[in-house]
């Protein structure tokens, strides 16, 4: 039996625990405007036009495809997660690979 004190704190990080991708460094919600004018700040640094998180995205995937990567790392990298076939789920792609599919841009 684990101590009252002790439940009581996991209890309370399962609570404040999310799937957040971006957040505070104590772990708070982000505001998202805070989010894209950071973004849109290093863009505008970089002389490139203001765009969206999904643009990024877009343009990442269209860069690796026209590198050869494979869809399934692809779709692995990116998380898009299609119909599974047999194949895809017997056969993941590994960490590494995708590392290798990275490094090309």
């Amino acid at each position: 039996m684990l101590p009252s004190p002790l439940l009581t704190l996991l209890c309370e990080h399962c609570v404040h625990q999310s799937d957040l991708v971006f957040c505070k460094s104590q772990g708070q919600v982000l505001d998202p405007t805070t989010l894209h004018r950071a973004l849109n700040d290093l863009l505008s640094s970089a002389q490139l036009p203001p765009m969206r998180f999904l643009d990024l995205r877009h343009s990442t995937m269209s860069l690796l495809i026209s590198l050869g990567v494979p869809i399934q790392v692809l779709e692995a990298l990116l998380g898009i997660s299609p119909m599974p076939t047999p194949v895809q789920i017997l056969s993941p792609v590994p960490t590494v690979v995708q590392t290798e599919a990275l490094e090309l841009l």
